[in-house]
């Protein structure tokens, strides 16, 4: 008599945890609870152990007003082997990237794009509990397509359509984090060129002083007669030497001012390009701090990633840079956009790690604000 309750029980706590040792102690304990005279181990071990089939029909049942005849053809297309990746879909999918380079970015964006025109970010997955829908992705993940297609499409199905949502999820921060990794050995290789550059001029500036006080002191030098002075420093040092060593100590710090580690940076501004452009056309951005008018600063640079837009206009947003940026963009005119390009991509990732930046269909990167409960619900 108790058998269809305790069932009815299980279910609802397997789709949170389906392990089988957790769900008979869980009855266990519920039975003592409830102080209900507790059957043989042996029969509660059959109830536990028939609650597998009985998950995914129920998983199946709570997905059913996604499975249309169309989804249901694009699902087993996902097992079919694809010409133009030459594998299977769902193994391409399941390929983690293996180098931070654009390329693998590029490659990385390709599957959100994949994932966005089957429209999986407008279903609603929220009748089923974050870990069931884990543990059925990686179900898929460590099984060969064959072996899915074999399977019953009762529980083939929900299978399919858990995997997609959490490879959506999982693609979508592996991309964000991504860029954030491109970032930093971009700027480790801006500050490297730029010590080997100071490095580089020291040794110049040195054989230019050098050059000089070894020309003063030829002036000085009272054993050399003066109509002979010229002849004997030219001799020593050709006239163009001389107006080099001048040219580079005259110079002093206004060069090393010029050239920063954002001035090596901007260098390789066609590195980004290779891939900003499919990042800010795939991946869809909420802005959480708004004071500082970054949004419309962002909406430019994707008008001028996109060449919608050629130049800088005179009142463009400039309350979120800082003066080391608005030093390097000073330097170039209107007309070349290119530094404050990279700076709102550097405001970008910054505060896409800090939190005031969100991306939908993300969990490392979401708005975790919209799942709290609001006060009127307390």
């Amino acid at each position: 008599m108790d058998e269809p309750a305790l069932e009815k029980w299980l279910i609802e706590r397997g789709m949170e945890y389906d392990n089988e040792r957790w769900l008979l102690d869980k009855l266990c304990q519920k039975l003592q609870y409830d102080k209900i005279l507790r059957p043989a181990i042996g029969t509660l071990e059959r109830i536990v152990g028939s609650i597998s089939e009985r998950l995914n029909e129920e998983t199946h049942r709570r997905l059913a007003f996604l499975l249309t005849p169309e989804l249901q053809q694009k699902l087993d297309k996902i097992l079919e082997f694809d010409k133009t990746l030459r594998m299977p879909t769902h193994r391409w999918l399941c390929l983690q990237p293996t180098s931070n380079t654009a390329k693998s970015i590029n490659q990385t964006l390709d599957k959100i794009a994949y994932l966005q025109e089957m429209d999986i970010p407008t279903w609603d997955l929220s009748t089923i509990p974050i870990n069931r829908k884990k543990r059925l992705a990686n179900i898929v993940r460590n099984n060969t397509n064959s072996y899915l297609q074999r399977m019953n499409p009762i529980k083939r199905y929900p299978l399919m359509i858990c995997f997609l949502w959490e490879t959506l999820l999982d693609t979508t921060d592996m991309v964000l984090t991504m860029y954030g990794d491109f970032w930093q050995q971009a700027m480790n290789n801006a500050k490297k060129e730029l010590n080997e550059y100071q490095m580089g001029l020291v040794k110049i500036r040195g054989r230019a002083w050098q050059t000089l006080i070894n020309t003063t002191k030829m002036v000085i030098n009272e054993e050399i007669e003066s109509p002979d002075l010229r002849q004997t420093i030219f001799t020593n040092y050709p006239k163009e030497e001389l107006q080099e060593a001048l040219m580079m100590v005259m110079k002093g710090s206004k060069e090393d001012f010029e050239h920063t580690q954002l001035y090596f940076l901007y260098k390789q501004y066609a590195r980004f390009k290779q891939f900003t452009v499919h990042f800010l056309n795939t991946l869809t951005f909420e802005i959480a701090f708004a004071k500082d008018y970054f949004e419309s600063g962002l909406n430019l640079l994707i008008q001028l990633q996109r060449g919608t837009k050629r130049k800088l206009s005179n009142d463009v947003s400039m309350n979120f840079i800082t003066n080391s940026w608005m030093n390097l963009i000073d330097q170039f005119e209107y007309s070349q956009p290119q530094a404050y390009e990279l700076c709102v991509l550097s405001v970008l990732k910054d505060r896409l790690n800090s939190g005031d930046i969100f991306v939908k269909n993300s969990c490392k990167f979401a708005d975790f604000n919209s799942f709290l409960i609001p006060k009127s619900r307390w």
